[in-house]
């Protein structure tokens, strides 16, 4: 059963690809192969995840795993194909086939085992399409929420004070900050650290942390 408008919904995520590309672009990885290793993971663990919320039968992790899965997988097919005509535009078409929810995640992951990372950002979408909740106002509380690691530069006196305190969480180390601007020419902090202290994990590239206090977490409504 059709859970949300078809037109609605191709804007949400051409929306959702447009804040993908510009806060890729914004933490320094740009639309070039070098990136498709360490997008392969990230893929495979959101993916993992999402299954995992259908069998446990968790609505808002399943939401939460669609829109992560569309997020990292739209990157990633942006770089196969060498281009952003993600962002131009949606064909509105979800779920062509009629397929439930259960024959979906199937496919979602063949096509994760396969690395068919077009199929698995359309599996991604036809399951966002059958979710739950109110899909519209959840798609963009993610794209929003993506955005909200970078700090306005006029909204932050000290950013030398915010490193420091992303470092007295203990959870990160090697923490520190650059400039950039947003597709607007808007300027933002962005904060980055080395180490992953819980996962005792060095990171190849820094990570883009979230900055205590300006990071929005998405308000999911299922």
């Amino acid at each position: 059963m059709s859970r949300v408008n078809k037109e609605e919904l191709g804007n949400a995520l051409t929306y959702l690809y447009e804040s993908t590309l510009d806060f890729n672009r914004i933490g320094g990885k740009s639309i070039h192969p070098d990136y498709t290793e360490s997008q392969k993971g990230v893929i495979l663990e959101e993916g993992k995840e999402t299954i995992k919320a259908l069998i446990e039968k968790d609505l808002k992790e399943l939401i939460d795993g669609c829109l992560d899965v569309c997020v990292t997988a739209s990157f990633m097919v942006m770089i196969l194909d060498g281009n952003d005509s993600l962002t131009k535009g949606h064909t509105n078409l979800f779920n062509v086939d009629g397929r439930s929810q259960e024959v979906i995640a199937g496919s979602l992951l063949t096509c994760l085992l396969k690395e068919d990372w077009i199929g698995v950002l359309e599996c991604a979408e036809d399951l966002l399409y059958l979710s739950e909740g109110d899909t519209i106002h959840n798609v963009y509380e993610v794209a929003n929420s993506n955005l909200s690691k970078y700090v306005p530069v006029t909204l932050l006196d000290d950013p030398e004070e915010m490193c420091e305190t992303i470092e007295s969480e203990d959870r990160y180390t090697g923490v520190e900050y650059s400039i950039n601007k947003k597709s607007n020419g808007e300027e933002v902090y962005v904060f980055t650290a080395t180490y992953d202290l819980k996962e005792k994990h060095a990171f190849d590239k820094p990570k883009i942390v979230k900055p205590k206090g300006f990071f929005k977490e998405p308000n999911l409504i299922v």
